[in-house]
């Protein structure tokens, strides 16, 4: 499956922030339009950003006014408020008003045959005043320096796209409930924008960007193991121990059911715990893709083996030469 779809699997199955509800205390003449589409819920990991058009003649002197942002998080209301000037300072790259431009545009625009007359209308608007394109609109650049029409036939030519390198970085843990963070950019005294940003942050996941060569060998070779493996896994979650598991972990049969710790514990599950610990480490790079297979495998092995989990998996890292952590294998 798809990393997107096993992700949204996975957040469905997550608390979320719902009931979300934004309120705001303007002056009178003053009003706010979204132009994100409506906030329904945020899931663990994910960001939410709105960006708003505050429409009306603004107060001549400073002036303060506040928005409040209200929320469910697992059963429990929670409101959080913040402040904000209807003077902000002047945004000399206008880098805001285009990212709440671009919001509204991929709201509004559902393409040349689809968008409403009426949204069409405010989508060329907001398109050629912010300079961001649509499905209705083009942009021509113009050599003003030149000062004569280009002559000769289009040539083609070839641009180099950058590379991306894949970066690893540590996030941190932020506890408590999410929080607002806007900040406002001016257009005049009629109109200004807010952009707002809401996360909900959950147990960050960091990687280790240093690689044996060893390891690297066992990450070219594992793609297809690892798809194997997860082919392998039965509908309950557990693995068999037979030949294919064998050949996938590198562990003769007869060295496998040497190894078993407990006699008295079935060898689907035994099987199961050298699968976890396989994936945990030769697919470290790909657990999204088997995150979802994990929980419902140690779910299995608690069923299974009860008390008996701390042996198994220490028995399991002695002979794949592993050092997963027992907290992998906690219910």
């Amino acid at each position: 499956m798809q990393p997107k779809v096993l992700r949204s699997l996975k957040h469905s199955l997550q608390p979320a922030v719902e009931d979300i509800s934004l309120s705001w205390n303007l002056p009178p003449g003053v009003s706010a339009n979204l132009l994100s589409p409506e906030p329904t819920v945020i899931f663990r990991g994910q960001r939410l950003i709105l960006y708003a058009r505050l429409t009306g003649k603004m107060p001549a002197a400073e002036a303060t006014r506040e928005v409040s942002l209200k929320y469910t998080l697992q059963g429990k209301r929670f409101e959080d408020k913040l402040t904000f000037s209807l003077q902000p300072k002047p945004d000399a790259d206008l880098t805001i008003h285009r990212l709440a431009a671009k919001s509204f545009i991929q709201t509004k625009d559902l393409g040349l045959t689809q968008t409403p007359a009426m949204d069409k209308k405010d989508v060329l608007k907001i398109s050629i005043e912010s300079g961001v394109i649509s499905s209705f609109t083009a942009f021509i650049a113009i050599n003003k320096e030149l000062k004569q029409p280009v002559q000769g036939p289009r040539a083609y030519r070839q641009i180099p796209r950058p590379v991306l390198y894949k970066a690893f970085v540590n996030s941190r843990i932020l506890c408590g409930s999410s929080a607002p963070v806007l900040h406002t950019q001016s257009l005049g005294n009629t109109c200004s924008y807010l952009s707002g940003s809401v996360s909900m942050m959950g147990n960050p996941c960091s990687s280790n960007n240093s690689r044996t060569k060893s390891k690297s060998y066992h990450k070219v070779i594992g793609g297809t193991k690892l798809m194997q493996l997860i082919d392998l896994q039965k509908a309950n979650g557990s693995w068999d121990l037979n030949e294919d598991l064998t050949k996938i972990l590198g562990v003769s049969l007869e060295d496998l059911l040497a190894a078993h710790p407990a006699q008295d514990v079935d060898l689907s599950v035994w099987a199961t715990v050298l699968a976890v610990v396989w994936l945990h480490t030769h697919g470290k790079d790909q657990k999204m893709e088997w995150e979802l297979l994990e929980r419902k495998a140690v779910a299995c092995i608690h069923t299974q083996a009860g008390s008996t989990v701390p042996m198994l998996v220490k028995a399991a890292n002695t002979l794949l030469k592993s050092s997963v952590d027992l907290a992998v294998f906690a219910p």
